[in-house]
């Protein structure tokens, strides 16, 4: 028999379906994670605990279901868009993500909307807000300028676990819109 195996990265808790080539839930599983909270307006989430978590969903599945991996006709997975995960060079991350809830980049996006919100809005199709990355990074840049010199690379949640899953390093055009750093009129 094949299988579709549908994975979601949510707030405190990763969940894993494991479905039958005709639709029928054949193992499902879920796994806690924590959210910190290191500050007034803060809220992070470290990466690897995503994947621990993801790890063990797989495991409990199959073996709930009986399947093999090599059973699977597809993976699909899914987390609160725009959550960007910090690495350097060689992928490691160099700090925990900051979660989409957080809200201590609230003075660069007034600056973003002061200075160039009509811009941004044009290209972005979005407001400058605190729940998107571009803030985000500027508040790294500006209050941790020793990770901001080691950040190379940046993937979101659902594509850092690709990345660990398969050695992929991309995103999709959902993903890269609430990057704030892609023109959406060029699509």
């Amino acid at each position: 028999m094949r299988y579709l195996l549908g994975i979601d990265f949510g707030g405190g808790a990763s969940k894993a379906t494991l479905l039958c080539e005709d639709g029928t839930v054949a193992a499902s599983a879920s796994v806690e994670y924590p959210t910190s909270y290191p500050g007034p307006g803060r809220a992070e989430q470290d990466p690897a605990d995503w994947y621990e978590a993801v790890k063990k969903n797989i495991a409990s599945v199959l073996k709930e279901s009986g399947a093999s991996s090599s059973d699977m006709e597809a993976v699909c997975l899914d987390a609160a868009t725009h959550t960007a995960v910090l690495m350097d060079n060689d992928f490691n991350v160099v700090r925990p993500s900051i979660y989409w809830t957080d809200s201590r980049s609230i003075e660069e996006s007034r600056r973003l909307r002061e200075e160039y919100g009509s811009l941004v809005f044009e290209q972005t199709l979005h407001n400058a807000d605190t729940i998107w990355t571009l803030p985000q990074l500027m508040w790294v840049r500006q209050n941790e300028p020793d990770i901001w010199r080691r950040i190379k690379k940046i993937l979101f949640a659902k594509d850092y676990i690709r990345h660990l899953l398969t050695g992929d390093y991309f995103t999709d055009y959902i993903e890269a819109q609430g990057s704030m750093f892609f023109d959406c009129n060029k699509m």
